[in-house]
């Protein structure tokens, strides 16, 4: 069994000009909203066998926050192609993931992200800063990971909500 778990980067900072938005920091309640879903994810016993990340600036540091709050020992896929991905390339990428991890979280971006999780729960969902959606297939391969009918939704939690 397959389980996939989408989050998208915590809240970033528009207060410098001139920067690019890949370069992007967080901003103080990123900071403190990245923390909190690691324990999230903890608690619901989620915690990730690999953790494959978009290379911008604000996913790198809600990556690091987020699996040092969850005791994290796994590995960090830096993936520069996450960045901004659309829906379609996000689940090509996720398909290339080594069979032997079972439970996937991507850190990436909207409106990819929002895309995704809303096709996958058949419903627009709206998908706000540091969200995490989960979905769990019973592949045994993450070649098959855009088979979209497979994907069953199990969880679903906003920082807001915690």
């Amino acid at each position: 069994m397959k389980t996939l778990m989408l989050m998208r980067h915590a809240k970033s900072s528009w207060a410098e000009s001139g920067v690019d938005d890949f370069d992007r920091e967080l901003n103080a309640r990123g900071k403190k909203a990245a923390p909190l879903m690691g324990e999230w994810f903890v608690s619901h016993s989620l915690v990730p066998d690999v953790v494959l990340a978009s290379t911008a600036k604000r996913a790198k540091e809600t990556a690091r926050l987020v699996t040092d709050a969850a005791d994290f020992r796994g590995e960090i896929l830096w993936e520069q192609r996450l960045y901004l991905a659309p829906a379609e390339l996000l689940l090509e990428i996720v398909s290339t993931i080594d069979d032997r991890f079972e439970r996937l979280l991507v850190i990436a971006h909207n409106p990819g992200l929002e895309h995704l999780v809303s096709t996958l729960r058949h419903e627009f969902v709206p998908f706000p800063t540091a969200a995490v959606a989960c979905f769990e297939s019973t592949a045994h391969h993450w070649r098959d990971a855009t088979d979209l009918a497979q994907w069953r939704p199990i969880q679903f939690a906003t920082p807001k909500e915690l």
